[in-house]
C-alpha cells in the first residue's frame, strides 16, 4: 500500500483540473509548473507513475475526445475542429486521431453519420 500525502493529492488535482479547464490551449510541462507553481519533473512523474501515460499523451486524449465530440455534434470542417481541440496542425490531429480511434478524422464523420439514430 502506497501512502500518499495530502498535498500530492492535492497537487494531482490541481494539476489535471488546470488541464481540463486549457487542454485546448498550447500547453507545455513548462507553462503548466509556472502557472501552477508546481515542479515539471514532478508533473512528469504524476503521469508516469500514477496516471500511468505520459502528459503528451494525456494532453492528445483530451484534445482527440473533444474533436470526436465536435465531429459527432457539427458540419464545422476538420481544419477548425483541429485547431478549436488544441491541435497546433492539421497533420498532427490526422495522425493522432487515427492512432486513438483507429479510422481518420474523416472516416469517423462519416462513420457517425452512417449509423446515427438522430
Amino acid at each position: 500500500l502506497e501512502f500518499v500525502a495530502a498535498s500530492d493529492v492535492y497537487k494531482r488535482q490541481r494539476l489535471l483540473s488546470y488541464i481540463s479547464l486549457n487542454f485546448r490551449k498550447s500547453l507545455t510541462l513548462d507553462m503548466i509548473s509556472d502557472e501552477l507553481g508546481i515542479n515539471k519533473y514532478y508533473i512528469s512523474r504524476v503521469f508516469s507513475n500514477q496516471i500511468k501515460v505520459s502528459f503528451r499523451t494525456y494532453l492528445n486524449v483530451l484534445r482527440t475526445n473533444h474533436a470526436a465530440s465536435l465531429i459527432k455534434i457539427s458540419d464545422d470542417n476538420l481544419e477548425d475542429i483541429a485547431t478549436d481541440s488544441g491541435f497546433e496542425s492539421t497533420r498532427s490531429f490526422y495522425r493522432i486521431f487515427k492512432d486513438i480511434y483507429g479510422v481518420s478524422p474523416s472516416q469517423y464523420r462519416k462513420m457517425i453519420r452512417r449509423y446515427s439514430i438522430y
